[in-house]
């Protein structure tokens, strides 16, 4: 389970909501779409409940943080070169070097929040 942090580096505030997308680029060159479970938060307390993702506001330089996380053997794993993250409603990938290292299907993606914690607020 890995934490990834965006930043806003325009120099306009920004407002996301939501999963980023996520690619894998193998070490062939290849770029694939992994096979993506959306991760939820849950509440606190009986009965547990999922949270829904919610819009988060980034002034310039300020943070967001998602979770990515997958099984680390199996079958069907594949060694990631890069990882390519898409914010939401973003129209350009931002590459992570050596992001999540081997993929074992599914990847699992949290909502993106606020901070450099993904922990949600």
């Amino acid at each position: 389970m890995q934490d990834f942090t965006l930043t806003n580096a325009s120099r306009e505030s920004c407002t996301l909501h939501g999963w980023p997308s996520v690619q894998l680029v193998l070490r062939s060159g290849r770029v694939i779409t992994p096979r993506i479970r959306l991760f939820h938060y849950y509440s606190s307390g009986v009965p547990n409940h999922p949270l829904a993702a919610r819009a988060i506001r980034l002034s310039p330089s300020d943070p967001a943080t998602f979770i990515a996380f997958n099984r680390d053997f199996g079958r069907g794993c594949v060694l990631a070169r890069t990882m390519l993250v898409t914010p939401p409603r973003a129209d350009k990938a931002i590459s992570v070097p050596d992001g999540i290292g081997i993929y074992c299907p599914p990847l699992y993606v949290s909502p993106l929040v606020p901070g450099h914690s993904a922990k949600m607020p």
